[in-house]
């Protein structure tokens, strides 16, 4: 199933340091994305969707339990509720197994609240009625560019995190490498292994800048769209190619 929106967004908080990313965890935001694939139009609720635990696993690859206790804690954490599933025990089939094929009916409930604005150069845009409607304007169909680039949905909170933090005018992510780890519950090897990884894929150019105490700190340059593919390779790749070239090395001189 292809995404039903190119762009949803997703409330700025979920990202800080003990929000709601770091309770849900990675399979249950994958499931939250995935919920994007059968959405409704023209509901009562801006984000419907209309599916079940057999279609969401035929998406996600996840067990049938996982599946399960993922939309449990959506549910719990505000993120998603049922229209129709009011007991999960009646949810159940009567010997207790889960039923794959029935039908729910969800609603996100935690969505940010936004009205429309027009800014200098007459450009409407989305601006959010409180300061905890601040968002994320996810790229869906980029999802889809990262899973044919065999990057799985652990460097889809990264790309989240990043976009974040480069809302400024010249579009740089500044976090340290601690304290992203620290907003999405990574250890920072592994966090450093997908930012490399983002790297080899020109999809993310870290640049290496001096703090200058003797230390130095990446600066990123995230590909925020598809529709940005061009642009960023040409203004990246020979700087990402370095890169390349770089961790390379050094990988060759450590395994010596």
């Amino acid at each position: 199933m292809n995404y039903t929106l190119k762009h949803i967004k997703i409330k700025s908080n979920w990202f800080d340091s003990g929000g709601k990313f770091s309770k849900m965890g990675i399979d249950a935001f994958l499931i939250y994305l995935t919920l994007f694939r059968f959405r409704l139009h023209n509901q009562d609720y801006e984000y419907t969707f209309l599916t079940s635990i057999s279609y969401i696993r035929k998406e996600t690859k996840l067990s049938k339990q996982e599946t399960f206790d993922c939309l449990r804690l959506l549910k719990k954490l505000g993120i998603i509720d049922f229209e129709n599933v009011t007991r999960w025990d009646r949810f159940l089939n009567t010997d207790k197994t889960i039923p794959d094929d029935r039908i729910l009916h969800i609603v996100a409930t935690d969505v940010p609240n936004t009205i429309k604005e027009t800014n200098d150069k007459n450009i409407i845009y989305d601006k959010p009625v409180t300061e905890l409607d601040y968002y994320i304007s996810v790229d869906l169909n980029l999802f889809d560019v990262y899973k044919s680039r065999g990057l799985n949905h652990s460097y889809y909170p990264v790309y989240c995190l990043l976009k974040k933090w480069q809302n400024n005018i010249e579009r740089k992510s500044f976090m340290s490498i601690q304290k992203m780890a620290d907003c999405i519950g990574y250890d920072k090897d592994y966090l450093n292994k997908l930012i490399r990884e983002m790297n080899r894929q020109y999809i993310l150019y870290s640049d290496y800048r001096n703090n200058g105490k003797g230390s130095k700190y990446f600066e990123h340059h995230l590909m925020n769209t598809l529709q940005e593919e061009t642009g960023f390779l040409r203004a990246y790749q020979e700087q990402i190619e370095k890169n390349i070239k770089k961790w390379d090395k050094k990988k060759r001189t450590k395994t010596k």
